[in-house]
């Protein structure tokens, strides 16, 4: 028997198609209603299709931009606690709060994801609780249990910052370093630094600070005990990463209510400070205020010696600046400014040392009861006095009152040296009239 052909493969015979039928009828009304409707709904089609290129060269274009551009580095994230004392002087009051007000204002224009500022007063400021995120009262301020004064407001601040600052968790729970701050905080992170260092000895010493730092927040004194913080002098470099990796924010200041943060001041710290960390040398701003004939002045330049000593110096190694007169920092010849900035490396540091305690400080410090409490890493045995700390043109900050104490009535009671005193000696390091240094490592033991 012949096999009948298959009706499939390419020997198939190909049907005969007959050419389709018009879908609607030849003549009359509905025709041309049909013929209507036809039309719109290729219309229709034309538009859909076109829009649909569109939307789809819009789609492509935006994700070619976004897989070109470069990865955002996270903002910063920082603590902030401001130390105020309430004049009970009820006429003094408004002017005081409003300073206040616009010192918080400004904290919250920093350049940072976050910034959690908490508030130490004698008493409830309501005009400016929606700034902070918590007022804490102390009518009768201590620096140490029988150790009560109005200037231990500013003692009471620095532990209510240690305990804020440890209480997030256990070690290793804090969050990865941002990339924001410099080579220390990046070296932890890459290394996992926090993971693989959990010394017993570090540990220990990290909780007993912790635990004065919470008894100094509940008032119940500055200091722990001169044996425990000499057993961690033994070991500081392992106490400040043990406290490195308890650390949550990138970023901690404590400033008295009068003073005003500009974001330009606290993005030029956040991108050098660590840099400098690293190498030994401590950055912090300076202070200016209005003087004689409204005329801007520096705040703590008030001895005779205060220009002649400020010295330049000019970083030669790498970073990013954008001229050669921002690579020149100054050693002021006074470098109290009233408040302190540190970045979470430097802060860490400041926590192993012996300064945040009013037992311990007066060791170090000549300053006084105020001055020592807020003078941070100034004074710290390890970075060797007034001669590792630098400030720079860009890190003015503004003080808001003039000072009318001892201070204030010296030589004739004016302040004549002003920011352009310190313009001179950079512009005379950069034209060669003036000589400058140039910054060196100071191979500290510092935080790796």
């Amino acid at each position: 028997l012949q096999a009948r052909p298959s009706a499939v493969g390419p020997m198939a015979k190909r049907k005969k198609h007959r050419a389709p039928q018009f879908p609607c009828p030849p003549r009359g009304p509905r025709a041309r209603r049909c013929a209507f409707a036809l039309a719109t709904a290729a219309l229709s089609a034309a538009v859909l299709a076109a829009a649909w290129m569109r939307l789809r060269g819009h789609i492509s274009a935006s994700l070619a931009a976004a897989l070109a551009a470069p990865p955002q580095e996270r903002r910063p994230t920082v603590l902030a606690v401001v130390s105020m004392f309430v004049p009970t002087n009820r006429t003094e009051q408004p002017a005081r709060i409003g300073a206040l007000r616009r010192t918080l204002e400004a904290l919250h224009r920093l350049p940072a994801a976050s910034v959690e500022v908490v508030l130490v007063s004698n008493a409830a400021v309501p005009e400016v609780e929606h700034l902070v995120v918590e007022q804490v009262i102390r009518e009768d301020p201590q620096c140490k249990f029988g150790v009560r004064h109005g200037l231990c407001m500013t003692w009471e601040s620095n532990g209510i910052m240690r305990a804020r600052a440890l209480a997030a968790g256990p070690p290793g729970a804090a969050a990865p370093a941002s990339p924001f701050f410099g080579a220390a905080a990046a070296a932890a992170a890459v290394h996992g630094l926090c993971e693989a260092r959990g010394g017993a000895a570090a540990s220990a010493a990290a909780a007993a600070t912790n635990d004065a730092a919470a008894a100094s927040s509940r008032g119940e004194g500055g200091g722990g005990g001169a044996g425990a913080e000499e057993a961690k002098e033994e070991d500081r470099q392992g106490a400040a990463l043990e406290f490195f990796c308890r650390l949550h924010h990138d970023a901690y200041l404590y400033l008295e209510g009068d003073l005003v943060v500009s974001p330009e001041s606290f993005g030029f710290f956040a991108a050098h400070a660590d840099a400098l960390f690293d190498r030994g040398y401590v950055l912090l701003p300076f202070r200016v205020e209005r003087g004689m004939n409204n005329a801007s002045v520096l705040t703590d330049a008030f001895q005779r010696n205060s220009i002649t000593d400020t010295h330049p110096f000019v970083d030669g190694w790498a970073g990013q600046y954008d001229n050669f007169a921002d690579r020149i920092y100054l050693q002021p010849q006074n470098p109290y400014p009233a408040c302190f900035w540190m970045t979470r490396a430097m802060f860490a540091a400041y926590l192993s040392g012996p300064m945040w305690n009013y037992t311990l400080a007066f060791r170090h410090s000549p300053w006084a009861m105020g001055e020592t409490a807020a003078s941070g890493l100034i004074w710290d045995p390890q970075y060797g006095g007034k001669t590792t700390h630098l400030t720079h043109l860009r890190l003015a900050i503004t003080h808001q009152f003039a000072i009318h104490g001892t201070e204030g009535r010296r030589e004739g009671g004016r302040r004549g040296r002003g920011p352009i005193h310190y313009q001179d000696i950079v512009g005379g390091c950069v034209n060669g009239s003036v000589p400058c240094g140039y910054l060196s490592n100071r191979s500290l033991e510092r935080l790796p």
